[in-house]
């Protein structure tokens, strides 16, 4: 019997094998060609093949390629109706006239795909929200119709009324995914969101008792963000500590939303609550809100002072509790020894501890301290530089002040240190600090990193020279990195089910990576992981409740990247909680960066590359905060 039920599953398993085998390395080859040049005829030779993985690569490809008539392309699109096409032609700049006549056949009839909704998500109009809002019973059918919905309350000014209409259809759902898609608009902006006490937010409330704390997480989420205040007060009450502690994105909803109390309110349990959370991302979180506030209570003052500051090992949430102290007026002298120790264990916070360091020393003695780390150069002597700027904005009519940071600038840009030089810029273009002389030196200095091929920097000082001598200055030839394509027998060998395992400070997390989905980027993750490069690697953003980033194999400080780049590869998929994308500074200059989802977070839909999904660990990225290390990386097949 046992046999009998292995035997299908082999042969599945054999049959997928064989279907991947001309794909990976006969068909895709000769596409990849097409992608990198973006080849907008050459890849639409492709797009009649039957097998769907070679038609999905080719319509993401033609999603990030110009049209060279988008007119025709849509009355194509029309014509087709089809989902692959209607993804592809979401991401191209479609005008009114357009997706108005799209919306017109949608209501016809003429267009039966829902995944036109895709287009709507993105360029919709009022009147394709009128539309949509007189199909209700496909919308609360539909993820993708009533994501559109919500994409078109995000960017566009709606009325009341048909703010109601969405309201209503919203807790008319039994369908969890549905009432957050409709309702995305009022999370994602506050363009449309009801305003405190008035009728839209009250009719909100009623609706949210009638349902009974019926609610998960992501919805509360939801519900904290919408009704601000109320809702915070409203959560709070439903839920225990027990139930938050483990539902970590939700609480760091609550504990940004403090901000939105009174300053007699601040004294509140639930405040008090958060600052007593397990985790220490939510803890941080709470400290950051408090800040928002010219001063505190002095009862939830002498909490953080006596509880939180001198006890606690966590050097983010340390930071934080000092800057609520600092903002208050109390005196940190007696943290020195600490803040010392906490300065060398997560140079990720230089940011946060700099400032600190201003509060406790002379004058003097910060200056000496900014001059060190910029000699130093990488994240500290960037921070460094950051601050640098601030303390001459402070002390610019201070002569010595003034020599001494022209001095020091001088001294980074001979250096070339990529991370300080990425933050000088400011410097470069304060008229008080470089007068109108300087153009020969800093094109000299501009001249001399194009020829040392020291392009990132090189692009710092174009910058800085376009702004300052528009007149003056011709830009010299700065080239692109060039392509990687992929390893197409190694992606052949990577099997039907590779995964991609992050050994991290904080916990395990697991990803299963999309090989056909994705090629060049899993073809670079993999590359580059088998080679060490994401071993020891840091986490260098955090945004709570979006992403968590890591991967910058080069500089460390969130501005580096392999020696080559990739293409965008966009997705099919939307960006939900555990999906794992790759960073982006704009369409096809991927490199080795990638990041995590915290939540859904559509807005990134076709614009970025997915290239995995998190199958274990969603935990584990809950808890990562900036600095926390990757200790090692690892591909394995299952």
């Amino acid at each position: 019997m046992f046999l009998l039920f292995l035997l299908p599953f082999f042969s599945c398993t054999k049959r997928a094998e064989q279907d991947r085998k001309p794909i990976i390395l006969t068909e895709y080859p000769n596409l990849a060609n097409e992608i990198v040049e973006r080849d907008y005829d050459g890849l639409r030779a492709f797009m009649n093949y039957e097998n769907e993985n070679i038609r999905s690569l080719v319509w993401n490809g033609i999603r990030k390629s110009e049209a060279k008539d988008l007119k025709s392309f849509v009355d194509y699109a029309v014509q087709q109706d089809d989902s692959l096409i209607w993804y592809s032609i979401s991401s191209h700049p479609l005008n009114k006239a357009q997706v108005d006549s799209i919306g017109k056949h949608f209501e016809n009839a003429w267009i039966k795909s829902e995944t036109v909704c895709e287009v709507f998500f993105k360029h919709g109009t009022i009147n394709t929200l009128d539309i949509l809002l007189g199909k209700p019973e496909l919308l609360l059918q539909s993820e993708v119709c009533a994501k559109s919905v919500g994409g078109i309350v995000a960017r566009v000014k709606v009325e009341n009324s048909s703010k109601k209409k969405i309201i209503d259809l919203a807790f008319h759902s039994e369908d969890e995914t549905i009432w957050r898609n409709l309702l995305y608009g009022f999370y994602r902006s506050e363009l449309n969101r009801p305003t405190p006490e008035s009728e839209l937010h009250l009719y909100f409330n009623e609706l949210l008792d009638e349902r009974d704390g019926l609610f998960s997480y992501e919805m509360d989420l939801y519900v904290t963000r919408i009704l601000g205040k109320v809702g915070f007060l409203n959560v709070m009450e439903r839920w225990s500590d027990r139930e938050l502690n483990e539902a970590v994105q939700l609480s760091n909803e609550l504990a940004r939303n403090i901000a939105l109390l009174e300053f007699n309110e601040l004294n509140h349990r639930h405040v008090k609550r958060l600052l007593n959370h397990k985790i220490d991302n939510v803890v941080a979180q709470s400290l950051q809100a408090l800040q928002e506030f010219d001063s505190v209570p002095e009862e939830l003052l002498e909490m953080i002072e006596f509880e939180i500051a001198p006890i606690t090992r966590d050097a983010e949430v340390f930071t934080e509790a000092l800057t609520v102290l600092v903002t208050n007026e109390r005196d940190i002298e007696g943290y020195r020894t600490k803040l010392d120790f906490m300065d060398g264990e997560n140079e990720y916070l230089k940011q946060k501890i700099l400032p600190l360091y201003a509060e406790i020393e002379s004058d003097e003695q910060y200056m000496d301290r900014l001059q060190t780390e910029i000699k130093d150069g990488g994240i500290g002597g960037l921070r460094a530089t950051e601050a640098l700027l601030n303390y001459f904005t402070e002390h610019s009519q201070n002569q010595d002040v003034v020599d001494e940071v022209r001095s020091l600038t001088l001294y980074a840009l001979e250096e070339g240190d990529r991370s300080v030089i990425s933050t000088i810029g400011p410097l470069l273009n304060r008229t008080d600090l470089f007068f109108e002389d300087s153009f020969e030196w800093m094109f000299n200095q501009y001249q001399d990193f194009v020829e040392m091929s020291d392009w990132e920097n090189a692009v710092v000082l174009e910058e800085v020279l376009s702004n300052r001598f528009p007149d003056q200055f011709e830009a010299l030839e700065i080239s692109e990195k060039p392509f990687r394509i992929p390893n197409w027998d190694g992606l052949y060998e990577m099997g039907t089910n590779p995964f991609w395992v992050l050994e991290t400070e904080k916990g395990t997390i697991e990803i299963q990576l999309d090989p056909l989905a994705a090629p060049f980027t899993v073809s670079s993750i993999d590359s580059l992981t088998r080679a060490g490069a994401y071993d020891d690697v840091s986490f260098h953003r955090v945004v709570r409740n979006f992403v968590i980033q890591g991967g910058d194999i080069d500089r460390k400080d969130g501005y580096g990247g392999p020696d080559y780049r990739i293409p965008t590869e966009p997705s099919f998929k939307s960006f939900e909680r555990g999906m794992v994308g790759i960073a982006s500074a704009g369409t096809d200059t991927e490199g080795s960066q990638f990041f995590v989802m915290l939540n859904w977070s559509p807005h990134l839909d076709g614009n970025y590359t997915i290239f995995g999904k998190v199958t274990k660990g969603m935990d584990v990225a809950d808890q990562i905060q900036i600095g926390d290390r990757v200790i090692e990386a690892g591909i394995y097949s299952r």
